[in-house]
């Protein structure tokens, strides 16, 4: 039997309450950040807005075989955030790209470059939902309204015609 296996049905058999004392390595963060973690990805920030995906692809070639080239842009207006990710085939090729272009200016800007970090767990941040809140909603305004604070449509407090 493997030791794995009788820690497994040792905690299996724990109340809920003592389970949380027992750690996993799945559980552990930090086994989970080295696990991830690709020495062979790069993050490479304060890129000019105007650069292209293709036009930062083809910086990195130079040092290597770049596999992917990620350039982050806000999914709303499509525009550059000024940042990406550079994949290489090697560990090698990424250290030698990283050691050669960091603090190097391309397009006026001088690039910050380091080895990519896995993405954090987002936190759940509850219903974001569009719910009408106070402000009122359709055509009554503000306040006002039916709710006697007001009289016509425009809402507010004090819009009366004298």
């Amino acid at each position: 039997m493997s030791d794995v296996y009788e820690r497994v049905c040792r905690v299996s058999q724990l109340q809920d309450s003592e389970k949380k004392d027992y750690m996993f390595p799945s559980q552990d963060s930090n086994n989970q950040a080295q696990a991830a973690q690709d020495p062979s990805k790069l993050y490479v920030g304060n890129l000019s807005y105007s650069i292209s995906e293709e036009e930062l692809k083809d910086v990195f070639a130079e040092y290597g075989d770049v596999e992917e080239c990620k350039l982050i842009t806000d999914f709303r207006t499509g525009r550059s955030k000024g940042f990406a990710f550079v994949k290489f085939a090697t560990v090698e090729d990424a250290a030698n790209a990283m050691e050669q272009l960091n603090e190097q200016e391309v397009q006026g800007r001088k690039l910050f470059i380091k080895i990519a970090q896995p993405p954090r767990p987002r936190e759940d941040r509850g219903n974001r939902g569009g719910g009408r809140g106070f402000g009122g909603g359709g055509d009554r305004g503000g306040r006002g309204g039916d709710r006697g604070f007001g009289g016509d449509r425009r809402g507010g407090y004090n819009n009366r015609r004298d």
